[in-house]
């Protein structure tokens, strides 16, 4: 018997190995490890070799990642290989370290600078399972075997008491697919996806993928079958022209599904299985009855959680990107999928782009607004903040003309002034204090 080590979060899905006679005819129930591309492919009718594309043309940082479903990058440096290592099939490249020093960012953050040797290289496989949490709400876990269990803000990693930095994060795909393998493709599934059986998924699991080909899966399967710690959306914020790059983001807020306010513990539950998100789009049809387009996500990329106490899993969407090809604003339908629970669902409208003019200006606490008419700035809110510091002024109601804001501004200064229209997404702009 093999076994198969994988997160264990109470009242969510637990691993279980078993082993078991079969006849040719037996269907296998259990957990597979699928690429975005061998994942999407049967949610979206479209084949491997067009999920894999990469972008022709390298972004500003360098990255190809505006392609399909190629390894995550520069977006999963930013949030964080972390909370990649439970869910999902990860590998780390780190340079050997010489030396290092601990000094302190712009924030006043600890971090460590590393003199390296390039030519001494070493690629592991980051995989944690989930443990408990600790009385402040730390996550304990522990590393699987045969893999490198990651710290949060890791920046290094250890091998036979070798450190090495982390100089590169792919992140391949989801670890625990729910999937059904006829008796004949078993050996290949265990072989190339990694199949391991599991006495708790069965053909009633919610999302069950069932094994097609050597190289191919049908669409997901979704169950009705209710579950004690289900949960539903609470509310849904919405946010545009982020720092991560995205043209516009939902928030969407959690809580249980009897309606009753959700606990940090049991959000960690929730994410310690979350697989994914799709978007569904029906451009300005607010009845969602035309779908128009549906989209596969990577995580880190296009959705993210956070640590923190606040019970949000956040989703964007980049219009220009080659996986979001023929989106933009609109209605849209999200279906967040974990494993153990039922989908949870959650609509939004992204606004459209404000394409007038709009002038703006601080001085001590006034900011002024030009440019745009009044109807357009009908209950117009705005936030402002220096680069890398907490929000100054949030969410404050603004108008034509002069708006006399909550805090004081430094002349010279340069600030982030973000205006939000009620019927358009948000305009950010670059503004230097008089």
């Amino acid at each position: 018997m093999k076994v198969k080590y994988a997160l264990l979060s109470a009242g969510a899905l637990q691993l279980l190995v078993v082993g078991c006679g079969s006849s040719h005819h037996e269907t296998h129930y259990g957990y597979a490890t699928l690429s975005y591309a061998d994942y999407w492919a049967g949610e979206l009718g479209q084949s491997r070799d067009v999920l894999l594309a990469g972008n022709a043309e390298a972004d500003r940082a360098g990255d190809l990642d505006a392609g399909m479903f190629d390894a995550v990058s520069r977006a999963t440096h930013g949030h964080g290989a972390f909370r990649q290592q439970f869910q999902y099939a990860v590998e780390v490249l780190g340079e050997k370290v010489l030396s290092k020093q601990e000094t302190e960012d712009s924030r006043g953050r600890k971090k460590w600078e590393y003199e390296t040797d390039p030519s001494v290289t070493k690629m592991v496989r980051a995989s944690a399972s989930f443990q408990d949490l600790g009385e402040d709400g730390e996550i304990k876990f522990e590393a699987v075997e045969g893999a490198v269990a990651l710290a949060d803000r890791a920046s290094s990693f250890m091998v036979d008491s070798e450190e090495y930095k982390i100089t590169n994060v792919k992140v391949h795909g989801m670890k625990f697919v729910p999937v059904a393998v006829p008796h004949e493709l078993k050996g290949i599934a265990k072989e190339k996806f990694h199949f391991v059986e599991d006495s708790r998924v069965t053909e009633n699991t919610n999302g069950l993928k069932t094994m097609l080909t050597e190289d191919s899966f049908s669409a997901r399967k979704v169950s009705s079958m209710e579950s004690p710690h289900d949960l539903v959306v609470d509310t849904v914020g919405t946010g545009y022209h982020s720092r991560f790059g995205s043209d516009a983001e939902a928030s969407v807020m959690l809580k249980r599904a009897d309606g009753s306010e959700l606990s940090h513990r049991e959000f960690i539950d929730y994410v310690m299985n979350f697989n994914t998100v799709r978007y569904d789009y029906y451009g300005d049809d607010a009845s969602y009855t035309n779908l128009m387009a549906s989209y596969g996500t990577k995580h880190s990329a296009d959705s993210w959680w956070k640590t923190g106490r606040v019970p949000r899993i956040s989703c964007g969407i980049n219009y220009g990107f080659d996986r979001f090809k023929g989106s933009g604003p609109g209605y849209y339908r999200l279906t967040l999928i974990a494993n153990g629970y039922r989908d949870v669902v959650a609509d939004v409208r992204f606004l459209p782009k404000y394409e007038g003019n709009i002038d703006i200006g601080l001085k001590g606490k006034v900011l002024t607004i030009g440019g745009a008419d009044a109807e357009t700035l009908m209950d117009a809110a705005v936030d402002v903040f220096a680069d890398g510091q907490p929000k100054l002024v949030r969410d404050q109601a603004v108008s034509l003309g002069q708006n006399v804001l909550s805090a004081d501004f430094t002349p010279g200064t340069e600030y982030t002034v973000e205006v939000r229209f009620k019927e358009f997404g948000s305009v950010r702009a670059k503004v230097v204090a008089q």
